[in-house]
């Protein structure tokens, strides 16, 4: 006997010269159901609809599951939404992620979103199937907001589930080659507390830890199946317990398949660790670490209670030079309360590190501070002067290279905006326009005189530059739309 269907979808955002990462959460679900039903994954991102077998796909499934980010994303997924609920208005639409999770009555207000499911969805997918499949009571599937007779109802028990079931997520539901890396998660969650961080609300501040021998299953699976030789850890605290990580560690030094590996580190960790832990996380095939500096401020990351200082900043840095490491290292500006001179610092410190520590240090595009839902800026630092977006559509404007801070002046928003775009010319991390080389070569000559001059106040061609990039993007979502239009006629 066949099994019942569920089409899993992850939709079209907003990516940059680049292939996209895959979509791990949705592989996990599909690794969940497939005891009892058959998964459909669709990235569109890297495919194309095929309108045939995509109208049959809905007929056959129990429900459609939409995976979803804070920003542009949102826009995209409401895109797909809409149009299977007009091929289909039958079939449930549920959407996850932490977004969704962390706004369910936001996003409920959309008519094409049926149900949301809150945190981790594995367990609460297989229970979802099982009732839609069914025809059972909804009201007894846990963790789900969902509306009845217009009202929404939140059903939310905060569990915290095991991370060793699945085993791994399902790999041979993708094409590998169409991403530029393959993640591999060994945790979830992260105890610190930072303010402006997801953890607070999607994993209450606790850490969960999945049996090393079964990441090492998956990365076994990776390099023998797949010739997978480097790995990039997604955690939110690799580190976080030092003794789970030795582990893994230990595995991959001790495999001679001299294989290579990133993740993520706080400051305090990289700076604190014994000599013999750091030789053993090189000597493991670790070649970068992500590092959120965030500030260069004492005060600012104070004020966030990130609980790192600066003086640890350069600590890290000696010790990733003597390991090898190469450091990509994280700010944010626009943090609030950062005041002009704060941000100034910031600045300077960018380029202190690409002075000092050229040879092991990578400083990506840095990102505008971006409130999350239930998360809203201390409100004696903004004066007050924040409102939490009401509808997706308000949402889909926050994202990092954004600033959508209430409590700054038109002026001031633009400031940290031309900040960020005229770093990534300088730093030569991008090239957006395409249409002909000497356009970016002559902002790259402007981009290296307005850092230089900290000349960010009044700059025409770098708001073109944003403009130019919303346009694409607009161009993007109407190409969606046009699409899916076709599709439903």
């Amino acid at each position: 006997m066949d099994k019942k269907k569920v089409l899993l979808v992850y939709t079209n955002v907003r990516l940059r010269n680049q292939k996209p990462r895959p979509p791990l959460g949705l592989m996990y679900l599909a690794a969940a159901l497939r005891p009892k039903y058959e998964p459909v994954l669709l990235d569109l991102r890297v495919e194309s609809i095929d309108r045939i077998k995509f109208k049959q796909l809905l007929n056959e499934s129990i429900y459609v599951g939409i995976s979803t980010i804070i920003g542009q994303q949102l826009n995209f997924s409401l895109e797909i939404a809409r149009l299977i609920k007009r091929l289909n208005p039958h079939i449930p639409v549920v959407f996850g992620g932490t977004f969704p999770t962390m706004a369910p009555e936001i996003v409920l207000k959309e008519e094409c979103i049926d149900i949301i499911s809150l945190g981790d969805g594995e367990d609460t997918h297989m229970e979802l199937a099982d009732v839609l499949s069914s025809g059972g009571d909804i009201q007894s599937v846990h963790n789900i907001a969902y509306r009845k007779n217009g009202k929404v109802y939140i059903q939310n028990e905060c569990r915290q589930r095991s991370l060793d079931t699945p085993v791994m997520p399902a790999w041979d539901l993708v094409n590998i080659n169409n991403y530029r890396e393959v993640n591999v998660l060994t945790s979830k969650g992260c105890s610190t507390g930072c303010d402006f961080c997801y953890n607070k609300i999607f994993n209450h501040h606790r850490i969960r830890l999945r049996n090393s021998d079964n990441v090492w299953k998956e990365i076994s699976y990776l390099h023998l199946e797949h010739h997978i030789n480097h790995i990039a850890f997604v955690d939110d605290n690799f580190f976080e317990d030092r003794e789970h990580a030795r582990l893994i560690m230990e595995k991959f030094r001790d495999s001679g398949w001299n294989l290579t590996w990133e993740t993520t580190c706080r400051a305090d960790d990289l700076s604190s660790f014994s000599n013999d832990y750091l030789q053993l996380i090189h000597d493991a095939g670790c070649r970068e670490l992500f590092v959120g500096f965030e500030s260069a401020s004492d005060r600012v990351l104070k004020s966030v209670h990130k609980k790192i200082t600066n003086s640890q900043m350069v600590e890290c840095m000696e010790r990733a030079r003597k390991y090898g490491f190469l450091v990509r290292a994280l700010f944010v500006i626009g943090l609030p309360g950062e005041n002009k001179n704060e941000l100034m610092q910031t600045l300077k410190t960018v380029d202190f590190l690409r002075r000092e520590y050229s040879d092991c240090v990578k400083i990506p595009v840095f990102g505008i501070y971006t409130p999350y839902p239930q998360l809203p800026p201390n409100p004696e630092a903004v004066d007050g002067k924040y409102r939490e977006p009401k509808t997706m559509q308000e949402w889909s404007f926050y994202h990092h290279d954004k600033a959508n801070h209430q409590w700054l002046s038109a002026a001031q928003r633009d400031y940290l905006e031309n900040i960020i775009w005229t770093y990534r010319y300088y730093a030569k991390r991008s090239k957006y326009l395409h249409k002909t080389g000497s356009v970016d070569r002559l902002l790259y000559y402007d981009a290296y005189l307005r850092w230089k001059l900290r000349l960010f106040s009044w700059a025409p061609e770098w708001k073109a530059v944003r403009n130019h990039e919303q346009a694409m993007y607009k161009e993007a979502l109407q190409e969606s739309h046009q699409e899916y239009e076709a599709i439903k006629s």
